[in-house]
């Protein structure tokens, strides 16, 4: 599914390096998830808003200027009913979520 790249085998291989790896994939994609017609949204490990295309601002009618570096709870309280912490800790360890 999609494509991969040596820096995604990396980092598959070496998860302690996923956090100082968000940045540079932020900056390396950031042109594409622009490009997508749906919002896009891309928070980090902390749920800080690290993406906010322009579609995301259509529909939410907040600028990512005003999103940018803010946790994704504080830009949208309203929408973010769901505890997220269990998940990222899951995430963070590798392992898949209960169905």
């Amino acid at each position: 599914m999609g494509f991969r790249t040596k820096e995604d085998n990396k980092l598959e291989k070496n998860p302690a390096i996923h956090e100082k790896a968000i940045p540079n994939r932020t900056e390396k994609y950031s042109d594409l998830y622009e490009d997508f017609d749906e919002a896009f949204i891309g928070v980090d490990w902390d749920l800080i808003v690290i993406h906010w295309n322009k579609a995301a601002e259509r529909v939410t009618t907040i600028k990512a200027k005003d999103a940018l570096g803010k946790k994704i709870n504080d830009v949208l309280p309203e929408m973010m009913t769901v505890d997220f912490a269990p998940y990222l800790t899951l995430l963070k360890q590798r392992k898949r979520a209960a169905s």
